[in-house]
C-alpha cells in the first residue's frame, strides 16, 4: 500500500497539483487530501497525504515545495493542528519492493543529508524520514533527547568495508537503527499510550536498542 501512495504523489504535478479525483488506495474512496509545510523562505518542508475517510496515509520529508501550491509555514502550529488530521501513518513492508529514493518529480523532492538534529526533533518527526535512511548518534556519549544526531542513507560509503558515512564518522557517529526501526518503536509507544510523552519516546528508544524488543507500559 505504501508504493500506492508514493503513485498519488507522483501524479499531482500531472494533475496540477488536486487530489480531487484521486483514489485511496486503503479503502477505495475518493477522500484524498494533502497539504505542503514548510519554509517559505527556502520551499523545503514536508507533504503529508492523507484520505478523510479512513484516517489513513503516508508523509513524505524534505520535499522542494512548488511556488505555484497553497502551504502552510513550520510556525502555524494552529494551522498544521487544524488542517492536518492525526491520521495512521502507512510504513513500508520489509517485503515491498520500494524505492526509499524515489523522487515525486525532479522538481518536487530535495533530500538534505547533512543536517545535524538533536534526537528529540528525529523521535518526534520520525515518519517524515525515509525509512531507509539510519540513525547515527555518537559513540562515547549517554544518549538523551538532546543528544545531537543524523539521519543518513548506510549505503552511502565509498566502498563496502566501510561501516559509516565519512560525514558520520567525521563527527564520532556510529550507526544505531534504520529509521523504519525507529518509525515502529514510535507506532508502538503510541499504541499503548495515545497521549505519550517525549520521554516515553526516548525510554521505548532506548529499551529497543538494549534489549531488541519493544518496551512495555
Amino acid at each position: 500500500m505504501f508504493n500506492d501512495w508514493l503513485e498519488l504523489l507522483k501524479k499531482l504535478s500531472l494533475n496540477n497539483y488536486s487530489s480531487e479525483n484521486f483514489i485511496c488506495p486503503e479503502c477505495g474512496q475518493k477522500n484524498v487530501e494533502y497539504i505542503f509545510v514548510g519554509d517559505s523562505t527556502t520551499n523545503i518542508g514536508y507533504l503529508p497525504i492523507w484520505c478523510r475517510n479512513c484516517n489513513k496515509g503516508i508523509q513524505i520529508s524534505r520535499v522542494e515545495i512548488p511556488k505555484e501550491v497553497n502551504m502552510i509555514e513550520f510556525g502555524d502550529l494552529e494551522s498544521i493542528k487544524n488542517r492536518i488530521p492525526n491520521f495512521k501513518h502507512i510504513i513500508p513492508k520489509i517485503s515491498e519492493n520500494t524505492n526509499s529514493r524515489l523522487f515525486i518529480n525532479d522538481e518536487l523532492t530535495k533530500l538534505k543529508m547533512s543536517e545535524t538534529l538533536e534526537l528529540v526533533y528525529v523521535l518526534e518527526h520520525i515518519n517524515e524520514f525515509n525509512w531507509s535512511d539510519a540513525l547515527f548518534l555518537p559513540e562515547d556519549e549517554v544518549w538523551n533527547l538532546n543528544t545531537k544526531c543524523m539521519v543518513l542513507d548506510p549505503d552511502d560509503v565509498e566502498d563496502d568495508e566501510e561501516d559509516a558515512p565519512q560525514i558520520a564518522k567525521e563527527k564520532g557517529l556510529i550507526y544505531t537503527l534504520s529509521i523504519q526501526n525507529v518509525q515502529m518503536i514510535y507506532e508502538n509507544v503510541h499504541e499503548q499510550k495515545e497521549d505519550c510523552s517525549n520521554d516515553d519516546l526516548i525510554k521505548a528508544f532506548l529499551y529497543y536498542y538494549d534489549n531488541d524488543a519493544y518496551i512495555e507500559f
